[in-house]
């Protein structure tokens, strides 16, 4: 049950960041062929087993109910700021990230990492739809 509670409570965050994430993407799925896939970069200490076991985990649920995969990335909490501005600077931005209070938004507003929320939803027919319908009460 807990588990079940957890993969819930990450796959409606990992929804939700997507809707506030970067949206900087070197082509989309479909000209690419492949299912969509939403990359997280957050801090943590897990290694990549866990964060290959947690995105499959997590993936079964987005894939089903939101149509695209997760796979998530996580950095030593010491270096997750320089790995985040390398990102920026190197134009390879994760999909969602992880802010702390100490680190600038108007940063990544300024660089384009941050979509605005319609934008993100036009990208995403599925989430859109399911975003529409949890606003209406459905």
């Amino acid at each position: 049950m807990a588990r079940r509670t957890f993969l819930q409570l990450t796959g409606a965050a990992a929804g939700a960041a997507l809707l506030a994430g970067c949206g900087e993407r070197a082509e989309s799925a479909a000209e690419s062929g492949t299912e969509p896939m939403v990359t997280v970069l957050m801090p943590g200490q897990s290694d990549e087993t866990a964060c290959v076991r947690i995105s499959a985990a997590l993936s079964e649920v987005t894939k089903q109910k939101l149509g695209f995969s997760v796979s998530i990335e996580q950095v030593a909490p010491t270096n997750y700021s320089a790995e985040l501005w390398k990102r920026m600077v190197c134009q390879t931005m994760p999909d969602l990230f992880f802010l702390t209070e100490n680190q600038p938004l108007d940063v990544y507003l300024n660089q384009n990492c941050i979509l605005p929320l319609s934008a993100l939803l036009e990208e995403h027919p599925v989430l859109k739809s399911s975003v529409l319908r949890a606003a209406v009460g459905e």
